[in-house]
């Protein structure tokens, strides 16, 4: 088992490199995850905009890019940047022009194309990706020290599933809270990097595992009142004593049961009533993971 403290100091350093990198200055964004639309507002503010486009229902936009079956968006996978119509592909276009460096080049292609059909005179630029942190040789060699030093459990990191209730001054929400964290993380370096604190947070002081985790949310725009509301605040995961948070499978990933809970009124839209302040979250974990396939991928889409 770990005992170096300056192992332990190192990787801690390590992780918090990780998360400052160049990779995590831009968020993948379109209209339906611009918060208060402050994107969009600078888009106003440059004149990229006409008055006629800026009186458009945006709420009405949103819903009809949720819910509409003919919806058609350029990243199929991720239901992001919609060229259903001319304006939502003007929009598309200005919203990837500011995360460029994220969108995969057949994203951007399509699109520069939708532009083109639209006579949109906007074309996103196909930016290099930005290189992985875990390219710099001194990450990798913190990183093969640690390893070198580490000795993993037998039965696998996940079977240790109260190993950080055992943990000096730590409450019962710090693996419900990482893992939380690391759902709403869209890089693969972001997941890594989390789980890495995950298997050695045990051995991390938890005032110092609370400047961790903030760093983690500053970065990775967690930082939010709402975000920090699904994620739970740095000093609640680390501090706080309850019971553990439901993580509800929507079919190929897990999400807190605390994420979904303000979409109540979009779950009764589409013909999902389900009793939260009767029901106990075991039992709303169990009726959201029988819904149709589809239903969750649309839960899903409204929780990332």
């Amino acid at each position: 088992m770990l005992d170096n403290p300056t192992i332990i100091r190192n990787y801690s350093e390590v992780l918090i490199r990780i998360m400052k990198a160049e990779l995590f200055a831009e968020q993948l964004v379109d209209l339906h995850n611009d918060t208060g639309f402050s994107k969009l507002a600078s888009f106003a503010v440059e004149g990229l905009l006409t008055a006629e486009e800026m009186e458009t229902d945006l709420g009405q936009l949103i819903e009809k890019q949720a819910y509409a079956e003919d919806c058609t968006y350029a990243d199929d996978i991720n239901r992001m940047f919609s060229i259903a119509t001319p304006f939502e592909t003007k929009l598309s276009a200005l919203y990837a022009t500011k995360c460029a460096s994220m969108i995969p080049g057949e994203v951007v292609a399509r699109i520069n194309d939708a532009c083109n059909i639209y006579g949109i005179d906007i074309q996103v630029p196909e930016v290099n990706k930005v290189a992985s942190v875990l390219d710099d040789p001194a990450v990798l060699a913190a990183i093969d020290e640690f390893d070198r030093e580490w000795v993993d459990y037998e039965d696998g990191f996940e079977s240790e599933v109260n190993k950080y209730a055992s943990a000096e001054g730590y409450g019962t929400e710090l693996d419900t809270c990482l893992a939380a964290r690391a759902y709403f993380a869209t890089e693969p370096e972001d997941i890594e990097a989390i789980q890495g604190l995950a298997k050695i947070a045990s051995k991390i002081e938890p005032a110092t595992m609370v400047d961790l985790i903030a760093t983690i949310d500053s970065e990775l725009g967690l930082d939010t009142p709402h975000m920090q509301r699904l994620v739970g605040s740095p000093e609640f995961a680390v501090y706080e004593k309850a019971a553990s948070s439901n993580m509800v499978n929507l079919g190929g990933t897990s999400v807190p049961l605390s994420a979904i809970e303000p979409f109540q009124d979009e779950l009764k839209d589409i013909g999902v009533n389900l009793d939260w302040d009767g029901e106990s979250g075991d039992a709303l974990q169990l009726q959201i993971e029988a819904l149709p396939s589809q239903v969750k991928d649309v839960i899903g889409g409204w929780v990332r």
